[in-house]
């Protein structure tokens, strides 16, 4: 029985996973999708350069729309800014592989780590928890084949994946070269995370905060890279919060009076954070 295991769930997997492939041949984008890479489409046409296009299209959007530094510009790119309406199609089959590959990544490291599991039982869990996060996606075009959502949603929580991993990796890293290794890979996860959406940077935060706190009263070694994980936390949380265009989505959203000031842009993302990390709860 145990040796049927990894089978039984491999095919589990492989019949939960095939309608979303075959689905990807015919997506196509639509609303934001245009709109948000506009600019970027039509950067040749006003003798602008499409790196000056970006850059102006990401910061206008931090200014009038909010603090998701890395969403604006993934949107941006988004493959028909580039007349690729094929890459739009494999977009979808991406973010589906590489939400895969960051959850069995995950699933790996912590079994390497700290589980010690038969690889046929590490592989079933992993492939189950992949099969209820496909089945109960609240809503498989904007997790999957909407490119304005999944990059809002879906690509935060794969990086928040390999957030998770890379924390693991780096904790029982035995050589200095594995924990340096370990710990780029960790400040590179952790910018995207918190500039993904509101709950990857709760939860990353969240993260940074536990372990520099733990470590430092085990009196374990690292510290110093933990505060310096620490700090960057804060800082990209900060870059987010403080974005104008969070005042910005208040005053536009019927709060004529509203003040811009520190108060109403961290209730605005406190309340989002919230909102998100209690609905993914």
């Amino acid at each position: 029985m145990k040796a049927a295991l990894p089978v039984v769930a491999a095919l589990a997997l492989l019949a939960c996973l095939l309608p979303f492939l075959l689905l990807s041949a015919y997506n196509h984008p639509s609303t934001d999708d245009y709109c948000q890479c506009i600019r970027v489409h039509d950067a040749p046409a006003r003798g602008e350069t499409r790196l000056e296009a970006l850059t102006a299209r990401a910061r206008r959007t931090y200014r009038t729309w909010g603090g998701r530094y890395v969403t604006h510009v993934a949107h941006a790119l988004c493959p028909i800014a580039f007349d690729r309406w094929d890459w739009y199609r494999l977009s979808s089959v991406a973010i589906c592989l590489l939400f895969l590959a960051a959850l069995f990544f995950l699933a790996r490291t912590a079994n390497r780590f700290l589980l010690h599991a038969p690889a046929g039982t590490l592989f079933a869990g992993a492939a189950g928890l992949a099969i209820v996060s496909f089945a109960r996606l609240p809503a498989a075009a904007d997790g999957f084949f909407w490119h304005s959502g999944y990059m809002a949603h879906t690509f935060p929580l794969v990086t928040s994946l390999f957030l998770c991993a890379a924390l693991i990796r780096f904790f029982r890293a035995e050589t200095g070269r594995g924990r340096i290794a370990s710990f780029l890979l960790l400040l590179l996860c952790l910018f995207l995370s918190v500039g993904g959406d509101e709950m990857a940077m709760t939860i990353t935060l969240f993260l940074a905060a536990s372990v520099f706190l733990i470590a430092r009263w085990e009196g374990r070694v690292g510290n110093g890279y933990l505060a310096v994980l620490l700090a960057v936390a804060a800082g990209s949380a900060a870059l987010e919060i403080l974005a104008p265009g969070n005042a910005a989505m208040i005053a536009t959203a019927g709060c004529a009076s509203v003040d811009r000031s520190l108060l109403p842009v961290l209730s605005r993302a406190i309340r989002l954070a919230a909102d998100r990390t209690s609905s993914w709860i």
